[in-house]
């Protein structure tokens, strides 16, 4: 059983001759009259969120990157042979008399240091309860 069905052609409302507004116009017109029934302590809210977003964002796009090079850490191997250093010489004034004097006198008093008992058994605090008077008497 076959039935023939004719399907009326649809017509195009958005014609030529019929200016339409746009949906967007209706949408933020809805919008603003939703936001004008607000309390003002709610549009105070509302418009500081708004500025902080902003300047979040603000401050996010204009950071400066860092492009500096990574600094190079120094190698666990040297890169060149260290040379030995040279042999020291003895200065010309350590071979005199005066100087050999000066450090057996230095090692004299470093023996005699190291023999003197410098802690103190009992502790005794200053006194200072003192009359001090500054007049002329």
């Amino acid at each position: 059983m076959e039935t023939s069905e004719t399907v009326a052609p649809v017509e195009n409302k958005n014609t030529a001759d019929k200016k339409t507004k746009p949906v967007t116009s209706d949408l933020v017109k809805a919008y603003w009259e939703k936001v004008q029934k607000l309390p003002p302590q709610i549009k105070i809210i509302a418009a500081a969120s708004a500025v902080l977003v902003f300047l979040v964002f603000l401050i996010l796009v204009t950071r400066p990157t860092n492009t500096a090079p990574l600094p190079s850490f120094p190698s666990p191997t040297p890169a060149a042979p260290v040379a030995s250093a040279p042999p020291r010489e003895i200065s010309g004034f350590a071979k005199t008399p005066e100087f050999a004097q000066f450090e057996t006198s230095i090692t004299a008093l470093a023996s005699q240091s190291a023999q003197i008992d410098l802690s103190e058994n009992a502790l005794s605090y200053p006194f200072l309860d003192m009359n001090v008077n500054f007049q002329n008497n």
